[in-house]
């Protein structure tokens, strides 16, 4: 086996403050093991954040719920992602903090308790079940002296990035450059610390090219024909449900329903029978995968129309007319809905419909999904570009350029940003000010955005196309 990783170098930026070491990895592949010999990794510091306490699961639940009321959105969005990690055990205490709290405190702990009650399956949120799909992941970092633990072989390559769940890491693979029903494609079940194989389902109804979410015992799945739930613990399927058109979108679930978008409707399915619930209408244009809340599904389409729906009805609430296609699925934060069309970044208000601003894209229409934390919307331009847009004002915080063209969401994890490119590199950004702490690479291509839980990173690289875990 290849090595999966080339070096993971320092920047010049941080060279003179701070220290580098070796480190090797353990992973065995082809026909003997290699050892895979990385250099120079620096410390990825805290130096812009030097008065955070730390967020992780060593934090006490104490400090969690005093950091709800931290000053910082970067406190308060590390808290809120670990809360949710550490699951429904910590219901009765939210709600006593809740009864004792500012409206403020209130209202953000009613939203955690909402978010916590419909995941009901320990470490679920990342990425498929995230209903405001800002890709905010909980702590710790990844180590400043990582390994790779271990890696996986696919059959295809992979395109959407992968789900954890307790120890379980679900994705599902399609064949490189085709978009047809027919053929081979597999969903697979890893244990997440070991990467050993728990089950694996073939099928060749329809390819995989969305993230699954899970919800109970059930992981749900959407494809090329509609979506699937598989039992978790067996992979057996559930039921199957076959839309009525093509389509590519990330299932969630909310309210006992799993949401999903096919060309030219959004789907609501129930969660327990796998029948349909409700459909609504789009339109010819492909809508992209939908996010919830307050009982509002928000998707956007390639109309350029941006859509509010009622979860519990699935009619229309409001609509919202862009400047041209829409080329991202919303993320949901603070009362707004943030999309990118292929010239601009749009912030509406959820509840009415209003714009609240728009920031001119130059360059390349960003293409994934915008990430928010900290106060702020993290967009990635295809050609080779990260902005950074104050969440609030739209006026722009800083940019940071790559070598290669961006295809995926950055993943923010404790005050940094975790991008992956096309050209296979990770790199490593202060999510504060947009400098590069450290990168490393990989001998493939991420179009996919990496997931980090409990100090472990998690990506695929499309070249093998295998799976790596590193810590």
């Amino acid at each position: 086996m290849d090595a999966p990783l080339r070096g993971y170098r320092e920047t010049s930026l941080h060279r003179k403050n701070t220290d580098s070491w070796g480190v090797k990895s353990n992973v065995k592949g082809g026909s003997g093991g290699i050892w895979i010999s990385v250099i120079l990794i620096p410390f990825l510091c805290r130096d812009s954040y030097p008065a955070l306490p730390p967020v992780g699961q060593e934090t006490s639940l104490e400090q969690l719920l005093s950091q709800l009321d931290d000053e910082s959105p970067v406190v308060r969005d590390a808290a809120s992602a670990t809360l949710k990690q550490r699951g429904k055990s910590v219901l009765p205490i939210l709600q006593e903090r809740a009864a004792q709290g500012t409206p403020e405190t209130q209202a953000r702990i009613a939203e955690l308790i909402t978010r916590i009650k419909r995941t009901c399956a320990g470490n679920v949120g990342i990425e498929g079940g995230d209903e405001g799909r800002r890709s905010i992941y909980a702590g710790p970092r990844l180590s400043k002296s990582p390994e790779v633990l271990w890696s996986f072989r696919t059959d295809n390559p992979i395109y959407a990035s992968l789900v954890i769940a307790d120890d379980d890491l679900y994705f599902g693979d399609a064949p490189k450059g085709t978009l047809s029903i027919g053929g081979k494609y597999s969903f697979y079940c890893l244990d997440r610390n070991s990467g050993r194989l728990k089950w694996k389902v073939e099928r060749g109804e329809a390819p995989h090219f969305s993230p699954p979410v899970v919800s109970k015992d059930l992981v749900c799945v959407g494809n090329s024909a509609g979506a699937a739930a598989y039992w978790r613990k067996t992979g057996e399927l559930h039921w199957k449900f076959d839309a009525k058109d093509f389509g590519l979108s990330s299932p969630i679930i909310s309210e006992g329903l799993v949401l999903f978008c096919g060309s030219s409707h959004v789907y609501a399915i129930d969660l327990d029978t796998g029948r349909e619930r409700w459909n609504f209408k789009i339109g010819k244009y492909q809508p992209l995968s939908p996010a919830i809340h307050a009982h509002r599904v928000i998707v956007g389409s390639r109309d350029r129309y941006i859509h509010a729906i009622d979860l519990e009805t699935g009619k229309a609430i409001w609509t919202f007319e862009t400047d041209n296609w829409i080329t991202s699925s919303p993320s949901l934060s603070e009362g707004s809905v943030y999309v990118a069309c292929q010239d601009f970044l749009y912030a509406v208000d959820e509840r009415t419909g209003v714009e609240r601003w728009r920031f001119k894209i130059d360059g390349s229409s960003v293409l994934a999904t915008p990430t928010i934390a900290a106060g702020m919307l993290y967009a990635t331009r295809h050609d080779n570009a990260l902005i950074a847009v104050d969440a609030t004002t739209g006026e722009e915080r800083w940019q940071f350029k790559t070598e290669t063209l961006l295809r995926s969401s950055p993943s923010y994890v404790d005050g940094k940003l975790y991008l992956g490119s096309l050209r296979g590199v990770i790199y490593v950004l202060d999510a504060l000010t947009g400098k590069e702490e450290a990168h490393f690479e990989s001998k493939g291509r991420l179009s996919t955005s990496p997931v980090l839980t409990n100090g472990v990173l998690y990506y695929s690289d499309n070249t093998g196309p295998t799976i790596f875990a590193l810590k």
